[in-house]
């Protein structure tokens, strides 16, 4: 057999309840009982979400004289911690997690009338959302005391049974991260003959720091168990003999991570545009509008730590062949496309009193792949080889021998240390960024329209629209293909490169020490079993359609609306009821605590609260 190892089956397969780990009989005495006789469809699904909130807001409107005007509002919106619990509730092992946070908004504002043609419009405000995870005083990993785990630890320790639902979740930490959006804006109209200027200018920061992540295992820590560490290792039937749920109970943990320290990251992008824009009265009956945009949006990054692979730098760990680990946001970021001009222009030009024809054609900016901040911060890791990064251990010999007890806890393992060299990871996933990743999406936009006023009061609006797409993120580029011309290799690609059948086709290691596939062998960088690109400006779009569409409008109508709910809604529509005729416009809705109603034209209005 493997090692030589036999194993005896307990009597019957029924395990003494000697031999059954001390861990793992709490974490058991903690299971919910069923609801129902039987032991298929017996428990009733207990999934919330609970949530509370409440919001706050100030609006301040002061005249300085004539000519200037300042206004601000602050916003707070309280989000009380909500649990959401899945199937076990609110048992301490259910695997949900909690959320929840403030959200705070300021803004201020000052328009100042410089002379009968020039206007100024100053804006600078921010906006916050913080979520926090379970409260520190929370230490669910004190009821199932694993021993190593450090007392008073926030978050179940989180069991992976295979084939069963999880038990626990040690991510359940007081992480937090803190988005935030700093703005600052300024735009001047100048009216001069015909033309109506408008000049201006936005900056953006926004930044994404974590104030204590504390995932990847978790300070209470993950166990993993798996049927091999009670299977047979001298049978054939190995790999599917034994029972998950058998080693949990015998505390044989097949593998195990844990947090080793906490990791605080801050994700920043920075973004700035500037913009013309001049409206040309040409005749009576034309105006044409011409502008142009320049948009500098910079890359996200992290100054404190940030790596990811050069895929030219040659890895001493993997004979010098090209793909090899850098380190530092100015060497993993993609530069600065200064290249970004939108230009603008649209004309109308009136026909008839009847007749109105519109053109206009756009380059508009948006930010994406590297410019684009927050799908990034849950997706590519981009911290290989700093520490922080949780410490774990698994069975060396594939499960013949546990990783350890579970009883004994969690071994003691040296902290773990910045490893900054460029051959780590190989054998895993790897960063990278494309040096194109600061390249915005772009999208031309084009249209050509025709009203007419129709008999009855009819209007009829027909147009052309289209719109082409340039550099839009794409994940269609895999730097790790195996090559296509190898495909034809057809089963042996699965084959371990030792095998007899690599070695008759004359498949060679790539390099000293490697194991692993003939796939894995034969790919561009066989060091990786995957490369994540983010990043990819290589996506394309095309829209074409001809649009029609006829209006008629009425005279004076009444409406009837009714917004009920059971759902969280950001304007807090609960039990609303409205009655109104109106002849031509929308009123205005001003929230202040309670509703106001400015009318436009002739209203009646009923709420009930």
């Amino acid at each position: 057999g493997q090692g030589g190892f036999v194993r005896t089956p307990f009597a019957g397969n029924v395990i003494p309840a000697n031999r059954i780990s001390a861990v793992a009989k709490r974490v058991m005495d903690l299971m919910p009982n069923p609801d129902f006789p039987g032991i298929v469809n017996n428990f009733v699904d207990r999934s919330r979400s609970p949530l509370h909130q409440d919001e706050f807001i100030v609006k301040i409107d002061h005249n300085l004289g004539t000519r200037q005007k300042v206004y601000g509002s602050f916003q707070r919106l309280f989000r009380n911690k909500a649990d959401t619990w899945f199937a076990l509730g609110d048992n301490p092992l259910d695997y949900g997690y909690p959320s929840g946070g403030p959200i705070t908004s300021w803004r201020v504002s000052h328009d100042w009338t410089i002379s009968p043609s020039l206007l100024n419009h100053f804006g600078f405000g921010f906006y916050g959302l913080t979520n926090f995870g379970r409260k520190p005083d929370d230490p669910k990993g004190d009821l199932v005391q694993v021993p190593g785990t450090p007392p008073g630890a926030p978050g179940m320790p989180a069991f992976y049974i295979s084939g069963l639902p999880e038990l626990g979740n040690s991510d359940q930490q007081p992480e937090g991260r803190w988005s935030q959006t700093w703005t600052l804006a300024d735009n001047l109209s100048w009216t001069h003959g015909r033309h109506q200027f408008k000049f201006g200018g936005e900056y953006w920061l926004q930044k994404y720091p974590t104030l204590a992540q504390e995932e990847g295992g978790g300070l209470s820590g993950t166990f993993n168990f798996i049927n091999l560490e009670t299977s047979q290792p001298n049978s054939p039937n190995y790999s599917i003999w034994g029972s998950a749920l058998a080693s949990f109970l015998l505390g044989q943990v097949d593998s195990a991570s844990k947090l080793g320290q906490g990791v605080k990251r801050t994700f920043e992008q920075y973004y700035l545009a500037f913009f013309v824009d001049d409206k040309i009265q040409m005749s009576p009956k034309l105006t044409l509008t011409l502008g142009l945009r320049y948009d500098v949006p910079w890359a996200y990054r992290d100054n404190e730590r940030m790596s990811g692979i050069d895929l030219n730098l040659p890895n001493p760990g993997a004979g010098n062949r090209p793909g090899a680990y850098i380190f530092g946001a100015d060497k993993i970021a993609a530069p600065i496309d200064w290249k970004e001009f939108g230009p603008r222009i649209g004309l109308a030009y009136s026909w008839n009193g009847k007749t109105v024809i519109r053109a206009g054609y756009g380059l508009l900016y948006s930010q994406t792949n590297g410019t684009a901040l927050g799908g990034f911060q849950f997706g590519n890791a981009w911290q290989a080889g700093f520490a922080g990064a949780s410490t774990s251990i698994r069975s060396t010999n594939n499960g013949v021998s546990a990783a350890f007890p579970l009883d004994s806890g969690f071994p003691s393992l040296p902290p773990p240390q910045n490893n900054l060299v460029p051959s780590i990871n190989i054998g895993g996933a790897a960063d990278y960024m494309s040096p194109h990743g600061g390249k915005a999406g772009r999208t031309h936009n084009w249209q050509l329209s025709i009203q007419r006023e129709l008999p009855l009061g009819i209007v009829l609006d027909t147009a052309y629209v289209g719109n082409k797409g340039t550099h839009l993120p794409s994940g269609l580029d895999n730097f790790n293909q195996v090559p296509f011309q190898y495909l034809s290799l057809g089963a042996l690609l699965n084959q371990d490169i030792s095998s007899p059948e690599a070695i008759a086709a004359g498949i060679v290691s790539p390099f000293p020490g490697f194991s692993g596939s003939v796939a894995q062998a034969l790919r561009p960088f066989p060091q990786y079993t995957y490369i994540y690109s983010g990043a990819q400006p290589i996506g394309n779009l095309s829209y074409h359609s001809f649009q029609a569409k006829a209006q008629k409008r009425f005279g004076n109508s009444p409406s009837r609306s009714q917004i009920p709910d059971r759902v969280d809604s950001r304007f807090g529509n609960r039990d609303l009821r409205i009655l109104n005729v109106t002849g031509w416009r929308s009123p205005l809705q001003v929230l202040t605590g309670l509703t106001l109603w400015w009318p436009a034209g002739f209203m009646s209005y009923l709420a009930k609260t």
